[in-house]
């Protein structure tokens, strides 16, 4: 059997996607599914930029305010706590206000967030701006899939695919022409801009609304939600909390993960202060977030030729190694492109391979649904203590030594996990 990675992600982001599976009651016209296509690509284009370019401009913003790397540390972790919490926000909000009307919701709340946090320079401000941005993309990340299935059904693959690419050359493009947003007026204005695509999101789930409601299509949203939950809380034969290999899944997953939020909230701060540009710097992390996308080509290719994941998954671990340890200590001149596309091809890998095991090492949806919700409540705890602990290593001893110490140490740990995770074997 054949895998994609965009359809192993759409499979598995939620619950909420594996169960929607009813049919409407009048098909959506041409020109309502365009429009939502529209709609996705246009929020899609804000799922990562907004928090990537934080990042890049993050060593600004902490001048600027007076602010302490710890601090600036607590915030990276803000987006990963609001999506430990999504998966139970997002599915209620659904179930009684209406799919696209939590989409219209979202957007909005991105919008408000990206502006609040750049009204005043202040970190109040840069506080609750950052929250509701946060939760308005944790929202997206769950809701983005049943929207897919729900409206586009004959082509979910290509449209996931679109979504995923959108995520990953936006947040690349957000992370390189920062510091040149910056240059024309300042970090505000260069976090700012990203408001008025969101914006735009609003008005295109709008349409999507009136049109949905023109043509009085019902798609019985509560009993979708309601059955997506009652799937993913129903105990399976075995719980996979006592399963040790859903354990080792779930570290794999949670290790890349805070290696990928503290180099979105550091990397640029780090190579300012080893000696490069903030251009260079700005650079250097849009490839590694760019790099993510032909990494998840590959492991589709991978994958549907049946290869071994074992080795993918160590490759990809050995990856975020390599790129953590060449970025903490050995030269950069000539060398950073290297360490940035080894790290950015072990997250982008690990991360859609992760997705893909829920599926491959389940014995069925209920398992998968349990598989997923677990993986993703353990693996963002862990990576919520990447930028606090990053944050307060360098705070404490001045230096990046320590800090990226912690990284590497991490990752290779997470070599053993990427073994141990890709086992040949069913979760059982």
């Amino acid at each position: 059997m054949k895998f994609s990675a965009s359809q192993s992600s759409e499979s598995n982001i939620h619950p909420a996607a594996n169960a929607s599976q009813m049919p409407v009651a009048t098909a959506p016209s041409k020109a309502l599914i365009v429009t939502v296509v529209i709609a996705i690509l246009l929020l899609a284009i804000n799922m990562r930029a907004p928090i990537i370019g934080f990042g890049a401009v993050a060593k600004l913003v902490q001048q600027d305010l007076g602010l302490t790397t710890k601090t600036i540390g607590l915030i990276g972790t803000i987006p990963v706590m609001a999506f430990a919490s999504s998966s139970f926000v997002a599915p209620m909000l659904s179930r009684r206000i209406g799919l696209e009307n939590t989409m219209i919701l979202a957007t909005s709340l991105l919008a408000i967030g990206i502006f609040v946090r750049v009204a005043h320079p202040q970190l109040g401000f840069l506080l609750a701006g950052t929250v509701l941005l946060s939760l308005a993309i944790s929202l997206g990340n769950v809701l983005i899939p049943a929207v897919i299935k729900k409206y586009t059904p004959n082509h979910i693959g290509l449209v996931m695919g679109s979504y995923s690419m959108f995520l990953s050359v936006f947040a690349g493009f957000a992370s390189g022409i920062a510091m040149w947003l910056v240059s024309l007026s300042s970090w505000q204005f260069a976090l700012g801009v990203w408001g008025w695509v969101s914006v735009a999101a609003v008005a295109a789930w709008l349409i999507v609304a009136h049109l949905r409601l023109r043509q009085k299509i019902s798609t019985h949203d509560a009993q979708v939600i309601n059955q997506a939950v009652a799937e993913a809380g129903r105990p399976s034969r075995k719980s996979v909390w006592k399963i040790p290999m859903a354990w080792w899944i779930s570290a794999f997953m949670g290790l890349q993960s805070l290696l990928y939020y503290t180099l979105a909230s550091f990397l640029p701060s780090l190579l300012i202060d080893k000696g490069l540009s903030k251009a260079q710097a700005g650079n250097v992390g849009m490839v590694f977030q760019l790099v993510a996308f032909p990494s998840i080509l590959l492991l589709t290719k991978w994958v549907s030729s049946n290869w071994n994941l074992r080795t993918l998954a160590l490759l990809a671990a050995v990856g975020n190694l390599v790129g953590v340890f060449g970025f903490g200590f050995l030269p950069l001149q000539g060398w950073v492109w290297v360490w940035s596309i080894a790290s950015g091809f072990g997250c982008g890998v690990i991360f859609t391979l992760c997705m893909m095991i829920f599926t491959l090492k389940s014995k069925d949806s209920q398992q998968a649904a349990e598989l997923s919700g677990m993986a993703q409540t353990v693996g963002y705890s862990i990576a919520i203590t990447g930028p606090i602990v990053t944050g307060w290593l360098k705070d404490l001893s001045h230096t990046w030594t320590l800090s990226m110490s912690f990284l590497t140490i991490l990752m290779a740990i997470n070599c053993v996990f990427s073994w141990l995770a890709t086992q040949n074997k069913a979760i059982e």
